[in-house]
């Protein structure tokens, strides 16, 4: 088993991997039973559980905390050549969820709520916010931006992609992270909700092939 085994946290492999796991990172606790989940204790460090049934290792606990903070913004829209009635001009009550995993403060905390509310929620305000979203190939664009329409000064916000809730999602990501990694902490998904109904979620996952 050993000859097989690669650290998942560091790059030594075979039976040199399997020592260092055991002395450097885990806290390795027995599984008889593969479907009895086993006890444990708040852990600091990732946890590996060895199934004496198989001879391998079932699964790591790595432990995380996350949080998730809540904004809303009223915004119309359209998508660009929607075979249906989506293709009009029409607005929605947007619920974002911006989730956030790190490691704690000195007070317990990832970070306070008001700092996502303060930074990522008040660029949502001033761009977003009782506004219209486009997308920059939309003929519409040229109306909001250079027609009569621009005259009257209408808040718009142009995507490069059409304004999916998948879209808007994968966009308020981008910004999200850009604007909060100095802070200490992480985005790790963005969730929006265009009507009680309906949700477009964006996240990024990072694989590793063995």
């Amino acid at each position: 088993m050993t000859d097989l085994f690669d650290c998942p946290y560091c790059d030594y492999k075979g039976s040199e991997a399997w020592t260092h796991l055991m002395k450097d990172h885990i806290s390795i606790r027995d599984q008889w039973d593969p479907n009895r989940r086993p006890q444990q204790e708040s852990v600091d460090r990732p946890v590996m559980i060895f199934d004496h049934t198989t001879g391998s290792v079932s699964q790591y606990l790595i432990p995380m905390h996350k949080i998730t903070r809540r904004l809303e913004f009223d915004a119309g829209h359209r998508v660009y050549q929607h075979e249906s009635k989506c293709n009009h001009i029409h607005g929605h009550r947007y619920v974002v969820e911006v989730e956030c995993t790190g490691g704690l403060d000195e007070l317990g905390r990832i970070v306070d709520f008001s700092v996502i509310k303060t930074k990522f929620g008040q660029w949502i305000d001033d761009n977003l916010d009782h506004g219209m979203i486009l997308f920059k190939d939309d003929p519409l664009c040229l109306v909001w931006s250079h027609g009569e329409i621009s005259h009257h000064k209408q808040k718009h916000f142009i995507m490069n992609k059409n304004p999916t809730a998948e879209n808007i999602a994968e966009m308020l990501y981008a910004q999200a992270n850009q604007m909060l990694a100095s802070d200490g902490f992480k985005v790790t998904k963005i969730t929006v909700w265009e009507t009680p109904n309906c949700r477009a979620e964006y996240s990024e996952e990072v694989s590793q092939s063995r």
